[in-house]
Formats: C-alpha cells, sequence, structure tokens
C-alpha cells in the first residue's frame, strides 16, 4: 500500500449537519475495477466485507479485513497521532492538576451503525474489523486511541445508506451517554456517499450527545 494518502474534505452544512469538521478519506470508490478474479482489488475489498449474500470465500474475506486493517492503521499512525494530538492526562482545574477521566484524553473510534439492528457474524464485516485491532492489540503502543464499540447500537432497522428524516440516528439507536459526553470522537465508515446525510446524521447526534470533538474518516469516497 505504497501508494496510501489520506486526503481531506469538507462536509457541507444542510440541514442534518449544522458545522464543519475535519474529514478524510482514503480511496476513490469504485474508480478501479473489481474482477470475479481478484475481489478486492481496488475498492472491491469493501463489498468482500459487506458480503450481503454471504457468498464470498474465507479466503477472499480475510484477505479483505488485512487491507481494512492496514489502511486504518496507517491512518492512525500517519495522520490521527501526529495531526490531533490531544491534552495530556491531567487537566488544570482551579489551579490544580488533576487526572482527566478514562477516555476524556483519547480518541474514541466509532464505527456507523449499521441499517438493521441484527446482522449475522458473517455479514457487514467491516465495523467487527475495525474494532479487532484494538482488541490484537495492533495500536497497543498508541495510547491515545481507543475503541467505542459499545457506544452506540442500531435498535431499530433503517434504509440502507440514507437518513430518511432529521434526527434518525438518535431515534433508532441506542447511546451510552456516559462514553460519548466530554469525548474526541473519532467516526468511521466503509463508504461515504455525499447527500445521503447518514453521515452527517450521526454526526450531528454525537454533538447533541455532548461530545468534545469528532473528526470522521472514510476509508472510500463515492462522488466529488
Amino acid at each position: 500500500m505504497d501508494h496510501y494518502i489520506a486526503k481531506s474534505f469538507t462536509m457541507e452544512k444542510n440541514d442534518f449537519f449544522k458545522r464543519e469538521i475535519i474529514s478524510y478519506y482514503l480511496l476513490d470508490y469504485g474508480q478501479q475495477f473489481r474482477s470475479e478474479n481478484n475481489k478486492n482489488e481496488g475498492t472491491g475489498f469493501l463489498n468482500v466485507l459487506q458480503n450481503k449474500k454471504e457468498t464470498e470465500s474465507e479466503k477472499t474475506i480475510n484477505k479483505a479485513k488485512e487491507i481494512v486493517s492496514s489502511y486504518f492503521i496507517m491512518f492512525i499512525t500517519n495522520i490521527l497521532y501526529k495531526n490531533h494530538k490531544l491534552p495530556e492526562k491531567e487537566i488544570e482545574y482551579n489551579g490544580e492538576m488533576i487526572p482527566s477521566k478514562d477516555g476524556e484524553h483519547k480518541w474514541n473510534v466509532i464505527c456507523m451503525p449499521r441499517e438493521k439492528k441484527d446482522i449475522p457474524d458473517n455479514m457487514y464485516m467491516f465495523s467487527k474489523c475495525i474494532y479487532s485491532v484494538f482488541e490484537n492489540n495492533s495500536l497497543k503502543k498508541i495510547s491515545s486511541v481507543g475503541s467505542g464499540r459499545d457506544y452506540i447500537k442500531r435498535i431499530i432497522n433503517t434504509q440502507e445508506n440514507k437518513a430518511s428524516y432529521i434526527g434518525e440516528t438518535f431515534d433508532t439507536c441506542q447511546f451510552d451517554v456516559n462514553k460519548i459526553s466530554g469525548r474526541y470522537i473519532l467516526l468511521v465508515h466503509d463508504i461515504y456517499r455525499k447527500g445521503n446525510n447518514d453521515v452527517e446524521d450521526c454526526i450531528e447526534t454525537l454533538y447533541m450527545l455532548g461530545a468534545k470533538e469528532v473528526i470522521f474518516l472514510a476509508i472510500a469516497r463515492a462522488g466529488s
């Protein structure tokens, strides 16, 4: 992956989204041909991890997981860790230095919740792949990044890749507000599609629940 380049972009304000945030994507979605002989070619590995029809081989899936993990780790080490430093674990309060709460000095990684509340383990594996980076201690040398696996959970089904109305994330998900409030959040998604507003609605909800700062990362971006 010597061609790795993280590109920044701006999410424009709209009815779903009332602020501009720092956003990144790593690949242009679909620009390279995805052949049946190499389903992980280009951005095909993202389609493999969706595996909606449960048809992909274990070998193909494992390769796709490896690609996603590598891209994510490179982003954390080359961009987030270097360019978005956080305050030290001790914070000043009334002239005295006191320890901050657990998680307040970290970027807490949250994956976009999927549209369906109940998804089999062998389908929609992108989120599991991102969180496994922490479970496997692949980032153990970087203490300023942690998993937010249990921060958001979909409890009501929604339509695919599109926010139907403003506030849909809040209405259809369950949140651990204590773990979101006052925290720095890195929201991660496999494919960002401008105009669908699912990501924008989720970011706005995180701020409404008290997130201190949110940065967004898409492995791939569709459209310009």
